[in-house]
């Protein structure tokens, strides 16, 4: 009679970690914005970033890069530090042009001004990618240095860079853990889509994404509803990542 207790016991947890799994799951793909927070909570819990997991919620100190260009990054990031500061996590930002007023007029977090990593260049409003690539080891340098002296003076946990790459390096450098958020790690063009310059672009990218972040997270819904599909080129062992 006892081992039949048992037994029932342990099937009801396994249901009931069955529900929860599926749930999860769920908000992950079917809510976005939503399963935002439980990969940032599974990661902050099961990867041990933590020492002591009981003082998340009144000490864990998260600060969001955003990419400034347009107002997407900066409104999906936005959805992201509302849910964790619902659990009571100090939530930050750095960003750069129109997404750092955006922020501010839409949060009392704090929001540092950072350099951008890439300006887009042409000539006579035609996009170059020549002179836009030629801009960027300065535009990466500048935005690395602003970020470094942010991690430095702050007491930061974990690194959330949406679509930032320096501010991934300086993270690593100083080993905090980085949460990579991105739509694409190939690239191309209607014009040139076999264009060698996009093959190396998509190949340091993915290089990138498989060495700097500890989790990459893809704001998307699962198949067949995606829209990132064709933006991804995953290898076998990354796809756990």
């Amino acid at each position: 009679s006892n081992i039949n207790c048992d037994e029932q016991k342990q099937k009801e947890n396994s249901n009931t970690d069955s529900q929860r799994y599926q749930q999860k799951t769920f908000l992950y793909f079917i809510h976005p914005l939503s399963g935002y927070y439980w990969v940032l909570n599974h990661i902050c819990f099961t990867e041990n970033y933590l020492v002591d997991e009981t003082q998340l919620m009144d000490s864990m100190n998260v600060l969001f890069v955003v990419c400034g260009e347009g107002l997407g990054h900066v409104s999906r990031s936005l959805k992201l530090a509302n849910h964790a500061k619902e659990q009571g996590i100090n939530c930050s930002f750095a960003t750069y042009g129109k997404a750092y007023s955006f922020i501010q007029d839409r949060t009392d977090c704090p929001v540092y001004e950072i350099s951008r990593e890439v300006t887009l260049g042409g000539t006579g409003g035609y996009f170059s990618i020549g002179k836009t690539l030629a801009g960027i080891p300065v535009s990466l340098a500048k935005s690395f240095l602003t970020t470094w002296k942010i991690l430095k003076t702050e007491n930061i946990d974990l690194v959330v860079c949406d679509t930032m790459f320096a501010a991934g390096v300086a993270s690593k450098i100083q080993k905090i853990p980085v949460l990579f958020m991105t739509n694409q790690n190939y690239f191309s063009s209607l014009a040139e889509p076999e264009a060698w310059y996009w093959k190396v672009f998509g190949k340091v990218i993915r290089k990138y994404l498989s060495f700097v972040p500890k989790r990459v997270l893809v704001p998307d819904f699962a198949p067949p509803n995606t829209i990132s599909e064709y933006n991804f080129m995953i290898k076998e062992k990354n796809r756990e990542k």
